[in-house]
């Protein structure tokens, strides 16, 4: 109780009274569609249609006005210059920096409400914290204030003991937009006390022959851990994971199996084969011991992103980019991306928001010939709402709400309307 009180006191805004959250999923994968309804929306809120200040000239992306930023579209064929307004991008991409605020603050104050919630019923709440608040999980939790919802929290596969992990089901599904379902696995960065069971995890928990796992914070900053190096990165190298584990004294947590997992290769940003802007490091995670017959083996992908701050924002959206197109190229339908930074809140859930929307909705599908144009709602907003639904204080700061909207305006410019120009003067010359 007092944990959760500490949390309250240091949100954004202060809950309100006569609570009425946003609701959520009954079952641990699934989310609500009642984020998409606008009920009880702040009246500053709304979408305000705005001409977007760009030109088109020459293959580049320039600033009408000088606080906008300028963009490289490099599209060598170009020949004609024209302007970008409000009718060719997605509406809620044309809205002032005031009501991106606003928005930012409602969605916080929800979340606000939903502790409130969890704090005066802490047994029948919807949104209760369960095990993840006992004092008795402390070792397994990186951050005191960063904990899981009870409904949609991972549970290890034990045969004894614990089986508590700081680590949450997301589920991303927008109505009218996400052309499947996005899934996820959001959790804290490995300690020292855990890594062992995140291992476990990632066996247990993905499904497919291949786990991709995205890891978007640097080891340490400042001196202090934000991760601990739970990897073999080293070509090579073997560790080993014990069946039977413990974090503290009377604390355990025992398997079915064990796990052996080998460092097969590594690609670093540097490397002229790789060239790009993470490190790649591919492993195998087999079951250590079993008869060779029940020895199942599955290779692990780690994509390792060290140049995103804690409690910031990217420098730029392109290495976000990449780094996802690259996660979800090694990945199959159905089978959940482990997420992770520091806590698994903040760069997590914009990893998420940016990956769900650029690869899986029907707005950025460049295959389309547009953006749905009768989609009344902010699919940004609604994509934030439903992973604060399923994991606390995910897309953590403004800064970071502010930053999924400036890149995904210019990733709809520089992709997605360049590869729609190139489709249209490929049927004109077609056609001629």
């Amino acid at each position: 109780m007092n944990t959760l009180k500490k949390i309250l006191n240091t949100s954004t805004d202060t809950a309100v009274a006569n609570f009425n959250p946003i609701d959520g999923s009954t079952t641990s994968q699934n989310t609500t569609n009642d984020s998409n309804n606008n009920v009880g929306r702040p009246s500053t809120s709304p979408i305000n249609f705005k001409t977007m200040p760009f030109k088109i000239n020459k293959g580049n992306v320039e600033t009408v006005k000088d606080n906008k930023p300028r963009i490289d579209l490099n599209v060598e064929e170009e020949t004609q210059s024209y302007h970008i307004n409000d009718k060719d991008l997605p509406p809620y991409l044309c809205q002032p920096h005031n009501d991106l605020i606003e928005k930012f603050r409602y969605i916080q104050k929800q979340e606000d409400l939903r502790l409130r919630d969890a704090t005066i019923h802490p047994e029948t709440s919807k949104w209760k914290l369960g095990c993840s608040a006992d004092i008795s999980n402390n070792k397994r939790n990186r951050y005191a204030n960063i904990m899981t919802y009870e409904r949609n929290r991972v549970k290890l596969n034990v045969i004894d003991g614990n089986d508590y992990i700081n680590a949450s089901y997301v589920k991303v599904n927008i109505p009218e937009q996400s052309e499947r379902a996005g899934l996820y696995i959001a959790t804290q960065g490995p300690t020292l006390a855990t890594y062992n069971q995140f291992w476990q995890m990632c066996f247990d928990k993905c499904p497919g022959k291949d786990i991709v796992i995205v890891m978007v914070t640097p080891l340490t900053e400042g001196y202090r851990e934000k991760c601990y190096p739970y990897w073999p990165s080293q070509e090579g190298e073997e560790w080993h994971i014990p069946q039977k584990q413990s974090t503290k004294q009377g604390d355990f947590s025992e398997f079915k199996y064990g796990l052996d997992i080998k460092c097969l290769s590594v690609f670093t940003p540097s490397a002229a084969s790789h060239n790009l802007p993470f490190t790649y490091t591919k492993m195998n995670l087999t079951i250590s011991n079993q008869p060779p017959s029940n020895r199942h083996t599955k290779t692990i992908h780690h994509i390792y992103f060290d140049k995103w701050r804690d409690m910031s924002s990217p420098d730029e959206f392109e290495p976000i980019l990449e780094l996802s197109k690259f996660a979800n190229g090694l990945n199959i339908q159905n089978n959940p991306i482990v997420v992770h930074c520091s806590a698994g809140v903040g760069r997590t859930g914009t990893f998420i928001a940016l990956d769900h929307l650029v690869n899986f909705t029907k707005d950025f599908d460049v295959d389309l010939p547009d953006f749905v144009r009768d989609y009344t709602h902010d699919l940004i907003e609604q994509i934030v709402s439903q992973l604060r639904i399923q994991r606390l204080k995910m897309v953590q700061l403004l800064d970071q709400y502010t930053f999924i909207y400036n890149a995904a305006r210019e990733i709809y410019i520089k992709h997605v309307l360049q590869e729609s120009r190139k489709r249209y003067r490929r049927i004109r010359e077609e056609n001629n």
